[in-house]
């Protein structure tokens, strides 16, 4: 398989998962912990090196370590 194929299968599960439309019985987390465990298995280096956090049950929170001196930098997404 080509890399910009498996680029593309990676992307498309993880918005797979991100659009489904949660079932009441699943509970109002199960979405979001669904996305989470996919993140995690799409991009376990990442996990590896940051410290994770969950907040409220949805949110997901990673810190990186910086290097030197550097200002910090925060990325957000939704």
């Amino acid at each position: 398989m080509r890399e910009r194929e498996w680029v593309e299968r990676r992307i498309a599960r993880a918005l797979a998962v991100a659009i489904a439309q949660p079932t009441l019985a699943a509970g109002p987390d199960a979405p979001f912990t669904q996305l989470h465990t996919v993140l995690r298995e799409l991009f376990p280096l990442l996990f590896q090196a940051a410290k994770t956090e969950i907040i409220d049950g949805r949110a997901l929170l990673l810190s990186l370590p910086g290097a030197g001196g550097a200002r910090p930098l925060l990325f957000l997404s939704h």
